[in-house]
């Protein structure tokens, strides 16, 4: 088994990427029902449903029409992120988001970053590049 650094990785949506990537985080989650009846000593757990949210921190770069311009609150963007390369081999994930929202942050002495803040609509998928 590899290892691989995020270096190498990249953020798309549709077919272009977003300038300036620092950094991304994806997390899968899924929710739980539980139940037990009466005299039981242990509960049962079922997963019930799954969803996937995260976010993408970048370097501001207002000239990025079509990378960082794409990421407006509110839009549902299709989203490819790619931990490690894009190339031919490159495991990334993809899917519909609904991105929640963008702080800017501009502190003294340091570059204007921006992070987009999105959720999943519908299903992941995790992919391997031809």
């Amino acid at each position: 088994m590899g290892y691989h650094t995020g270096k190498d990785g990249a953020v798309h949506v549709g077919a272009n990427a977003v300038a300036a990537v620092q950094s991304w985080a994806l997390d899968v989650q899924a929710e739980t029902a539980s139940g037990w009846g009466m005299g039981d000593e242990w509960k049962t757990t079922e997963a019930t449903i799954k969803g996937w949210s995260g976010n993408v921190e970048a370097y501001f770069d207002p000239a990025d029409a079509t990378g960082q311009g794409a990421l407006e609150a509110g839009d549902s963007v299709t989203l490819s992120l790619y931990p490690h390369a894009e190339g031919a081999g490159a495991t990334y994930f993809t899917g519909t988001a609904i991105i929640t929202g963008k702080p800017i942050s501009a502190p003294k002495g340091d570059w204007v970053s921006v992070t987009f803040n999105f959720e999943g609509s519908g299903a992941l998928t995790e992919s391997v590049a031809p």
